[in-house]
């Protein structure tokens, strides 16, 4: 609905909606590197534990604190 009626919004409209297409762009961007793990079908042993494991999956998971 934002998007339709862009050339009227007021200033903090059209930042949400910048705010909502910069998240879009992002969740899509996730979505493409969780498939390329995805299509890798990754086998992973539990005895190696969860720091190797955690290794095998790049940037789709997170970090280990």
């Amino acid at each position: 609905m934002l998007a339709s009626n862009e050339a009227s919004l007021s200033s903090r409209d059209a930042k949400r909606l910048d705010q909502l297409r910069k998240d879009i762009a992002e969740c899509e961007a996730y979505d493409l590197e969780l498939k390329d793990v995805a299509d890798r079908q990754i086998a992973f042993d539990l005895d190696d534990g969860v720091t190797e494991n955690h290794k095998l999956f790049g940037n789709v998971v997170a970090k280990i604190k």
